[in-house]
């Protein structure tokens, strides 16, 4: 005859174990696919961001500053008020046109800085996000070096929007390739096995102090 004892232990023990895997394994499961797929989501969204609607957008707003540019200088080199009207006409019409694909341009980066920081979510510590980071970093400097320069004519020039141009491609294209080969591999960055186990040590040291006190 069995011990009933020990059949009551192993029910409770049962139960015990079924409550600890639905009110922690399960939820703490779900919680990481959960997390896993909203970061892959984010990688394809970011890497789709920056293949088309980034370096599109950038481009255009390249030409149209150009453009914008060049109308302000014919303005200045108007020699007669109709035509100083004309022109500025033109002039208007270019910055319009400038600042409707600048919202767009800033929109973009601004959602790509996002997508950025949301992809360090999962394993943060990782070494690869500093890489990221400094890839990233470029393409803001890039983009800010339009609004930095030329300061005291309160716009850029057609030399500073040339030499920005390829600049600011170059870095978008760059982040694109870097995030274009995270998607590929669809895997978040490790974290380092040097910080697992300084924090396997500290969670040690930490538990030892508290017992001698």
């Amino acid at each position: 005859m069995n011990d009933p004892w020990g059949v009551v232990l192993g029910a409770s023990l049962a139960l015990v174990g079924t409550v600890l895997v639905q009110a922690w394994l399960v939820p703490r499961t779900q919680r990481r696919i959960r997390q896993r797929e909203r970061w892959e989501k984010d990688v394809r969204e970011l890497a789709d961001l920056l293949a088309k609607p980034v370096l599109i957008a950038v481009r255009d707003l390249h030409v149209a500053m150009r453009h914008h540019a060049i109308m302000r200088i014919a303005l200045k080199a108007g020699d007669s008020d109709a035509g100083k009207a004309h022109m500025q006409t033109r002039v208007d019409v270019a910055a319009d046109k400038q600042e409707a694909i600048e919202t767009q341009a800033v929109q973009n980066t601004a959602l790509v800085r996002t997508l950025v920081l949301r992809l360090q979510y999962l394993n943060p510590d990782a070494e690869a996000w500093k890489q990221l980071r400094k890839i990233h970093g470029r393409f803001v400097m890039s983009w800010a070096r339009l609004y930095m320069t030329d300061k005291p004519l309160k716009m850029p020039t057609t030399d500073t929007v040339d030499d920005v141009a390829k600049n600011h491609e170059e870095a978008i294209e760059e982040l694109a390739a870097w995030v274009e080969v995270l998607a590929k591999v669809n895997e978040p960055p490790k974290r380092p096995a040097a910080h697992r186990r300084v924090q396997q040590r500290v969670r040690r040291l930490g538990s030892a102090s508290r017992s001698s006190s």
